[in-house]
Parts: C-alpha cells; structure tokens; sequence
C-alpha cells in the first residue's frame, strides 16, 4: 500500500498476450480491487481465472528427481522463476520451476481441469519408489508454520510490512517508482523495522488460529500470534508471530493470553522451526 503495507505476495506468469498472477486463495478479491484501483487510462482487464485452471504444488526434498518421471530431462533445462509448457502422456499443462523457503526446487503443475486430473492420477500411479502423496489444508498448514511461511489473511495484510514478515527479498528497492516505495526505503535505510516474524512453542495446548497476545512478565504487550497449529513433525503445539524487536531477547520470558485471559507461557523460536 501507500503506507508500505502488504495487500498480498504472488507469482506473475507473464505469457505473450496476458499475464497470469497466482495469489493467496483467501486474499484474492482483495488483490482484484488493488489491480483495478490503479488501472486508469491503460488498456487493461482483470478476470479471475480460477474457472479456468488448476493448481497444483509439488515440493518436499524428493520433487527435483520425482518431476523427472513425468517431465523427462526437460525439468533440467528450466531456469528457476520460469515456465514451460509440457506436453506428455497425453497431458497438458505449464510447469514452473521456483525455490521454496529452505532454498530448494519446488514445482507448480498448471493445467485446465481434465489435465490436472489425469495429471494426479498419473503421479499416483507412476511414484515409483517416492514418498509421493496428496495433502489436505491441515497437512499443508503445518509445514507452513513449520517452515515460517506467512499466508494470507494471517500474516499477509495490511497490519505489516513485508520487512516484519521477512519478505523484504522480493522488494526491489532500485527499480522504478512503485507504491509504497518511499516507506519501504525509509525503514530500510534508518533501521525503523519495529516488528519481526518469528516462531514460538507452547507449553500447553491452544486451538487453531486461536486469537492470543503476547505479554512479558510486567504485562507489557509484546507481540500477536497470527497462526498456530499442532505440528504434525514435531508433535508439539507452534505459531507464528509478530514480535516487538526489544522483546526478541532471550532473557525476556513471554506469555501468550488469550480472550478468557489464559495465560500460556511460550518459547521464542527462530524459523523455520524445521531445516
């Protein structure tokens, strides 16, 4: 925004007479009326096009030498933060190749609704010796946490700049003008960042997503949680959160609280809670 807020993180696919932006599901409309607010005079449309593909994401330490079984030898020849189209098995659909949170490849399979069906029903039947398998919402949730992804409406709003939320490296501070620049070179350069993503553990357990702030021993407001799940890997109850920066040492004991004023001590945990 204006204020160097976020409105959301996406991927731009730019194809040679439209451009396809992937965003958060849950932060989608909102991402819309930003786009429109600023087409004025230019020769633009925004449509949604979830009715017209699907999306699927393989990632995991396998998925580099997993995609070969469909793709071949082509998935070597494409550069990370680009696409191809890929035309097997009698399955069409654009492959692109990105890096995940802990600097491996990841892949998104992009393809209209029969092809991706057959394109699942091919993975599935063709794993091979991979730990290949579909996950549900919950599932994915976890990894997230675990790997301190921020996610729209959680983390991704306009309560946060992408400094707090550790998306600085996908801001360009040298190209052109753009909304919101001014703000973010401010606190760049003066060292203003008041806030910072991190992870915590609790004592004992909390319900998804449950609303909770963070207080120190005096009852001096510390932070907010914006996600938090049990972790399927770690077997433990994890969040996410947003943290002043002076109470970020570790000599300082923190508490979470919640709307009944339940008081659950946790531990500040740096990210991803899992490398």
């Amino acid at each position: 925004t204006e204020k160097g807020r976020i409105i959301g993180l996406g991927v731009l696919l730019n194809f040679d007479d439209y451009q396809l932006l992937v965003c958060g599901r849950k932060n989608k409309s909102k991402v819309m009326s930003w786009i429109r607010k600023y087409v004025i005079t230019d020769d633009v449309q925004v449509n949604d096009a979830n009715f017209k593909y699907s999306l699927l994401e393989l990632c995991g330490p396998q998925a580099d030498s997993f995609i070969t079984l469909v793709t071949g030898n082509i998935v070597n020849d494409i550069e990370p933060n680009t696409f191809r189209i890929v035309h097997t098995e009698n399955i069409l659909f654009f492959l692109v190749k990105l890096v995940d949170e802990m600097g491996r490849s990841k892949f998104w399979m992009l393809g209209d609704y029969e092809n991706s069906k057959k394109l699942v029903d091919y993975l599935l039947a063709n794993k091979g010796p991979y730990d290949f398998t579909l996950i549900g919402e919950d599932a994915f949730n976890s990894y997230r946490i675990e790997q301190g992804i921020p996610a729209a409406p959680n983390e991704l709003n306009d309560n946060y700049n992408p400094h707090e939320a550790g998306l600085i490296k996908f801001i360009d501070l040298n190209k052109g003008c753009f909304i919101g620049q001014e703000v973010i070179g401010r606190l760049d350069a003066y060292d203003k960042v008041q806030r910072q993503i991190s992870g915590v553990t609790f004592s004992e357990p909390v319900k998804d997503d449950e609303k909770l702030t963070l207080i120190d021993e005096k009852g001096n407001e510390a932070g907010i949680i914006t996600s938090s799940i049990k972790s399927t890997k770690l077997k433990e109850y994890i969040g996410l959160a947003f943290i002043k920066k002076q109470f970020l040492n570790r000599d300082i004991k923190l508490v979470a609280k919640n709307s009944t004023s339940r008081i659950i001590p946790v531990e500040v945990h740096s990210l991803p809670f899992i490398k």
